[in-house]
């Protein structure tokens, strides 16, 4: 496929989707990236690809780039290419000011949280870019209110997976989980998407399992008795789900990990300063 033909889907010049019947340009490009890797047209194609993402960049032509960023997310696991064969074709968005070094608004946070996405999925950017990119979206999402705090947690989410294939150990689930309770809207769908990415990731699963659930156990700390506040509750449902739906525990189980226990001394916002600290030494 050449640039034009990629420019004419995600734009719906041609080839356009019908959103009405859930078909959109996304799943148009997908299959037609489906068809090209039986025919192994696939090492042309991303050359082409990534030359049609600039020029919608340069163009900030918001929707075409969320459709773009759909499609790479939408690609299978085995079917995403190598990165250190194309990546410098990506160059431009990792040294881009809106997207490396500020938390946007309005229309140019929808454009950035999509190439945020669609570098994430493709495995592209250092483990140092992604951190820098985790810390400044967080601390606005919890705060951001709306379309605005949605999208955040959105780029909190992508930038976690982009540490995850710069190959980060663990997840910040210190921070998601303060943070997350703090939000004026929690995040249930980001953090159980991080949390099953995660498992996917993770060859030590018992490992992230006791992270997660000391995680969650340090926010009691927070508690009152047996009330908590409603952020913590909803925590303890998407860890629970968490729990019975990857990690094969019963019901019985996951509520007995998550079950009241006498608070930690240890503050989560102790924690979390520990982490950053660690972080901070890592990067020195």
């Amino acid at each position: 496929m050449s640039c034009d033909e990629i420019l004419d889907i995600l734009l719906g010049r041609s080839c356009g989707g019908c959103p009405d019947r859930g078909v959109r340009a996304d799943d148009i490009l997908l299959g037609r990236y489906v068809k090209l890797a039986s025919d192994g047209g696939v090492p042309a194609f991303w050359p082409a690809f990534a030359e049609a993402f600039l020029l919608l960049w340069q163009d900030s032509s918001t929707d075409a780039i969320e459709l773009a960023a759909a499609f790479a997310s939408g690609l299978e696991k085995e079917a995403r290419p190598v990165a250190d064969s194309f990546g410098d074709s990506f160059s431009f968005l990792l040294d881009d000011p809106v997207l490396a070094d500020s938390v946007s608004l309005g229309e140019t946070r929808r454009r950035v949280i999509a190439g945020l996405r669609l570098l994430a999925n493709l495995g592209l950017g250092e483990r140092n870019w992604w951190r820098r990119r985790f810390w400044a979206w967080i601390d606005s999402a919890r705060s951001a209110t709306g379309a605005d705090g949605r999208l955040a947690w959105q780029a909190v989410l992508h930038a976690s997976l982009g540490l995850m294939n710069s190959q980060e150990e663990m997840p910040n689930i210190d921070a998601w989980l303060e943070d997350g309770r703090k939000a004026k809207e929690f995040p249930a769908i980001e953090l159980f998407t991080l949390l099953s990415r995660q498992t996917e990731y993770q060859q030590d699963r018992e490992h992230l399992k006791d992270e997660v659930v000391a995680a969650f156990q340090s926010l009691h700390a927070n508690c009152l008795k047996n009330a908590c506040p409603q952020g913590i509750e909803d925590i303890r449902s998407v860890i629970g789900t968490w729990l019975v739906d990857r990690l094969k525990l019963t019901s019985a189980e996951a509520q007995t990990l998550l079950t009241w226990r006498e608070p930690s001394r240890e503050l989560p916002q102790v924690r979390l300063a520990a982490r950053k600290r660690e972080l901070a030494a890592a990067r020195a």
